[in-house]
This record gives structure tokens, sequence and C-alpha cells, in this order.
């Protein structure tokens, strides 16, 4: 079901590239004629290795109002987040992001009487590692379930979707009601803007997949997000800005075309970072979460 607001914007179908300096795009193009091999090692540890954005004041000043729980192992430690008290709902963040992003969800779901939890995912925020995967992101969000669960729901942005829907599906985790906000609905995309956000060629950047691929031992094929949103039963509520240049709509789309008896609603004015602090958008997620009490 799609409930859809009209847009403005002509070009949201194209995303933005990767900010990656020229002299960067020059060396891989010319490691990608003469030296494959290296390429694709050198696409491969970039890829997974996210940058650590800091939260900005009005997020700090959100986690400082919260208990903070160290969860895992000190190699794999993870930094959690809870506030409140009541049914929990975890709240995951996307690739290069932090446990402030979601931070305007919080009192809002406090005040509804919810518990919030959130987590800086591996090799992310205050979190432990360098290197990080869906793989590494989903069993981060087993932990908080073991810690804080069961939860009765879930909201997750961006590539956060991803990771949520691996855990679901793969990972163990279990939620009544789940809320995707701007989701990524296949890794391709990902793979693609970023090769040529670095030079890398096609050829290399599938290298370095199948690389990635021995080093989690999985097929990403079996492990995208439509493949596994079929087999899934959890209602599911995917809240898109129409103009979102990261993660475009048709994103979106696919995703609630996959997912059983999932509903889509699009929202014209917003970005891709600003969709999480909209009014709007917060209270329609927290009613969808609302409706398993």
């Amino acid at each position: 079901m799609t409930a859809t607001l009209p847009t403005r914007a002509q070009n949201a179908e194209r995303p933005l590239p990767f900010p990656i300096p020229r002299s960067l795009r020059a060396g891989m193009r010319a490691a990608s004629l003469v030296a494959p091999g290296l390429a694709a090692w050198v696409a491969y540890m970039m890829f997974f290795t996210p940058p650590r954005i800091p939260p900005r004041q009005r997020e700090l000043d959100v986690l400082a109002r919260a208990d903070t729980i160290t969860l895992g192992s000190a190699k794999r430690r993870v930094s959690a987040y809870t506030w409140g008290v009541g049914p929990a709902v975890l709240l995951v963040h996307g690739w290069g992001g932090n446990a402030g992003h979601l931070a305007a969800f919080v009192d809002p779901l406090v005040a509804a009487g919810f518990r919030a939890v959130a987590v800086d995912l591996p090799a992310h925020g205050r979190s432990a590692g360098r290197r990080t995967s869906a793989i590494h992101g989903a069993a981060a969000l087993r932990l908080a379930e073991e810690a804080f669960g069961p939860f009765t729901g879930l909201v997750a942005h961006s590539f956060g979707a991803p990771i949520s829907t691996y855990a679901l599906a793969r990972g163990g985790l279990s939620t009544d009601r789940v809320v995707y906000v701007a989701p990524a609905a296949r890794f391709e995309p990902y793979w693609a803007r970023f090769g040529a956000g670095i030079g890398a060629s096609p050829a290399v950047m599938a290298r370095a997949m199948r690389r990635a691929e021995r080093w989690l031992d999985v097929r990403f094929d079996d492990i995208g997000p439509l493949v596994l949103a079929v087999t899934q039963e959890t209602p599911l509520l995917i809240l898109h800005p129409a103009e979102d240049r990261e993660t475009p709509v048709t994103e979106g789309r696919l995703l609630a075309d996959a997912w059983p008896g999932a509903e889509l609603r699009e929202f014209a004015g917003l970005g891709h970072m600003r969709v999480l602090w909209d009014e709007t958008v917060i209270h329609e997620a927290i009613r969808f979460l609302a409706t398993s009490r």
C-alpha cells in the first residue's frame, strides 16, 4: 500500500557521488588497468571501513541523557544507550552514522511509553573495530536483544535497514513491528556508486566483493534485502523522502513490493538525513509501533 505526496525534485533518482579526492580516483583508474588485484584489495578495504562521523551537538545532548552500557567482548565492544522504561524499541543507524542519528526519536518514544534503545554499530561511534559489514551489524543487534529485549519495535535508517533485515531473517533477532526510514533495498547500487566514486572498474569491484564473500563466508546474492524480505512476516512501515539523493525512493518502493504486507509512505521536501528530525515522520513511526500494544 503506497500513499504518495507530490515531489518537486526531478533528479532524486540520481544518487549523490561519494566525496572521493580526484587523485585517488585517478590512481584507482590506473590500478584497475595495470594491477587489478591490488585495486580490488584497496577497494575491499575501503568499502568495509566506514567513516566515523561524530554526533552533532543536538545529538550529543540526547546521548548525554542516556544510560550507557557496553556490550560484547573488548575487541568487539558495542556501545549501547537506553532511555525511559516500558516496551523496548531498537534504533538502528546507517553506514557511517552513530546512535545519535536517531536521537529525535528518543523523547517521543519515551513520551509514548516506550524504552528507547540504540547502539553504535561495530566500527561506528564509540564501538570497537575498523572494518565491519551487515553481518557484524546484525550480531551487534543480537547483543542488544540479549541485553534489553525482547523488542516490541525496531526503527532503522538507511543501510541500517539491510542490517536489520539480515538480523531478522538470519541473525536470530525478533520484534513485533518494524519501521524503515529511507532504507536501502539492494547492495549493488552501493557497490556501483562506491566503485565509480573511487575510480575502480566494475570488474575490480566484482573482484573486491568476491573477496568480501570469502571473508564473511556468505554469498551476497543469498542475503540481499530483497531476497530476505520475501520471507518476512513482521509488519513493516517504510517512510521514504521522495527527494532522497543518498538512497533514492525507488529503493523504498522495491522493498515495499518485496516485503509481504509492507506499507510505504513517501514524503516531499525532505532529504536523507533531515527526514530523521521531521515531526510528521516521527509521529507516523510511533503511531505504527504503538498499534501492536
